[in-house]
């Protein structure tokens, strides 16, 4: 049974089953011609014409067969390759995408953290949308730099043209700014002062008591020269990213902040 089951699977290959065939018309032929008379030569042609055609078919199915092989295998390598770059969090540049704008990102959030160098421009920009913020009880944290530290006269940081006299002013500006903020009804604005300068603009949704599945945190990088509006940003969801979330929040909401003078 197992001999009669592998003749039946070899031959039910359509360029299996020419082979054989093939095989077997020029056997019977060669048979033929040797041991009777009954071929004419006419007859020999027509044979031989027969032998060359399915010579040929066999042929062609095997390339065909061949060819729609490498196809598909081609195919699902190139699905693979895709679903490996759709479905990683790896590829790093995949995140970049603009500032998101700050009433949608803040939508259905009970708080927000704000790290930056001097939050003045945002403080500026975003002023009506933070005093509605306010009056309806959310929370509201700044981590900015210290403007009487000393260290901000020899700091480098990127920006061009950098003079102590007027970032100073920025940071005060800022401040002045938030105290506006404090003294509106429902407040519950905090703000602390570093001494490390960042690297990068954070704003944490929804951090400390209100942390859960929906929190994020929207990345931006500090460019030389370069406004607001345009810099790289990133978002990370501790939904979906867990692990990269846990450590710029552990970086920015614990350390950072607990380390920093209240003001």
């Amino acid at each position: 049974m197992k001999i009669w089951n592998s003749i039946r699977n070899f031959l039910s290959k359509k360029d299996n089953l020419l082979s054989v065939l093939t095989i077997l018309i020029a056997l019977i032929l060669l048979f033929v011609d040797l041991f009777t008379d009954f071929i004419t030569i006419e007859s020999m042609f027509t044979l031989i014409v027969v032998i060359l055609t399915l010579l040929s078919l066999d042929n062609i199915i095997e390339r065909e067969t061949r060819f729609y092989e490498l196809k598909s295998s081609l195919g699902r390598s190139i699905d693979g390759l895709k679903d490996m770059i759709e479905n990683t969090t790896e590829p790093f540049l995949k995140w970049f995408r603009d500032l998101p704008d700050m009433r949608s990102y803040s939508d259905g959030a009970k708080e927000l953290f704000f790290v930056g160098a001097t939050c003045n421009t945002l403080l500026t920009i975003e002023t009506n949308l933070l005093e509605e913020w306010v009056k309806k009880g959310n929370s509201l944290k700044f981590l900015i730099l210290d403007p009487e530290g000393n260290w901000l006269k020899d700091v480098v940081l990127p920006v061009n043209n950098y003079d102590y006299n007027t970032f100073k002013n920025e940071i005060n500006q800022a401040l002045k700014k938030i105290a506006d903020l404090k003294i509106l009804p429902n407040s519950k604005v905090e703000v602390r002062l570093s001494n490390l300068s960042p690297t990068l603009g954070v704003c944490i949704k929804d951090g400390g008591e209100y942390l859960n599945n929906f929190s994020q945190i929207a990345v931006h990088l500090y460019l030389p020269n370069e406004g607001l509006g345009r810099r790289p940003c990133f978002i990370l969801s501790k939904a979906k990213d867990g692990k990269f979330f846990d450590i710029f929040y552990e970086r920015y909401y614990e350390q950072l902040w607990n380390s920093s003078k209240p003001y």
